[in-house]
């Protein structure tokens, strides 16, 4: 017990250290409302990915704060109805559960994978909110540089789920798909390490946060 509590006050007092009072608080609130939610709506969607198997390494991937989700997917200056949501790298499908809280022509998961899509397909399934506005939801298992992005108009979400390498294929499969047929695409890249490729692959940035910048095809 006593190992628990120095180890919750080393925790705090680095990110006191780190953020400040305000930058703590908020972090604090952040982890309530993403525990909230996994209870609330009887999902799991907590936990960190640690795998081998996946690009960005063993160190693990953390999904995207609620908070942020929801406040990203308001700031798309987008009629949902015409877009497709396609999360790359979808994990157990936290963003998708937010997007379809938004009346999206659709929503798809790609995800490397399987133990994750299958915890992913049992989150759909489960997920019930009176406020979801889109139920049309899709998970595909494979490699995100392999998959055909849909024809229809879209946003794409990362949550820095892949190496440089990935990304920059990724983006040529995207360039290839927007010269075949041009159409508004939006690109939503949390923790964007790869910044620089997706300017250079020539989308502009549309707005621009410490946590995550919105991208836009020329077209747009």
């Amino acid at each position: 017990m006593l190992a628990s509590v120095s180890l919750v006050v080393e925790k705090v007092g680095r990110s006191l250290r780190r953020k400040g009072i305000r930058g703590t608080l908020d972090s604090c609130l952040e982890g309530i409302e993403d525990v909230w939610f996994d209870r609330r709506f009887g999902v799991q969607t907590l936990e960190a990915v640690t795998d081998r198997r996946l690009p960005a390494g063993p160190a693990g991937i953390a999904p995207t704060k609620i908070r942020r989700l929801r406040w990203i997917l308001r700031e798309l200056p987008v009629a949902y109805q015409d877009f497709v949501f396609v999360d790359l790298g979808s994990g157990k499908g936290r963003a998708l559960l937010m997007a379809s809280e938004f009346p999206f022509q659709r929503i798809i998961g790609v995800e490397l994978l399987p133990e994750l899509i299958s915890v992913a397909q049992k989150n759909i399934h489960t997920y019930s909110s009176t406020t979801q506005k889109c139920k049309n939801i899709d998970l595909i298992c494979c490699d995100a540089a392999r998959y055909e992005l849909p024809s229809e108009k879209l946003v794409l979400f990362l949550s820095n789920p892949f190496e440089r390498s990935t990304v920059s294929r990724v983006l040529s499969t995207l360039t290839d798909s927007l010269q075949k047929n041009p159409r508004p695409v939006y690109i939503v890249y949390q923790n964007p390490v790869c910044h620089d490729s997706v300017v250079g692959s020539g989308f502009a940035v549309l707005s621009m946060t410490r946590f995550y910048t919105i991208y836009t095809a020329s077209s747009v």
